[in-house]
């Protein structure tokens, strides 16, 4: 082989692994089934997924809690502030779901005074908190999200 052929040889391969890694073959979510807010999903997956409920979503501002271990943000569902956290994986969301209070109060290192009712969601790699008591966005949290996890 001659060295003119070798730079397009690397290009072909580089470019077959490359298209390789972009395939749109569904990945496997928690339950083993392909779906939109698998491993692979981010946060705007999810807020997709709450505006074809019907609902509108608009990015607020940054956010910390200190008894959780990444940052979040404020987001707002029809007009409504939720909190959003995004975990690197499901296993990561799940063990610092562990760490609260059925009733939402404390995790395992703190007690949190909240200025209304808690409720917190978990779906994949996401924690959402909602502070509040809007039935419809509860609602809305409950029909995408699921059942809370914690809170009253």
């Amino acid at each position: 082989m001659t060295l003119r052929k070798k730079p397009q040889i690397f290009i072909a391969v580089a470019f077959a692994i490359l298209a390789a890694s972009c395939s749109s073959a569904s990945t496997p979510d928690q339950n083993g089934s392909g779906g939109k807010n698998g491993p692979g999903a981010d946060v705007y997956d999810l807020f997709a997924e709450i505006e074809s409920s019907g609902a509108t979503v608009e990015n607020a501002e940054a956010l910390s809690q200190p008894f959780l271990s990444v940052e979040g943000q404020i987001v707002k569902i029809n007009g409504v502030e939720i909190q959003v956290f995004e975990f690197t994986d499901a296993v990561a969301a799940l063990a610092e779901s562990e760490m609260f209070s059925s009733d939402g109060s404390s995790t395992s290192t703190t007690m949190i005074t909240w200025i209304d009712v808690p409720h917190l969601y978990l779906k994949e790699r996401f924690m959402v908190i909602y502070v509040g008591s809007d039935s419809a966005t509860i609602e809305t949290l409950n029909e995408i999200l699921g059942p809370q996890f914690a809170g009253r």
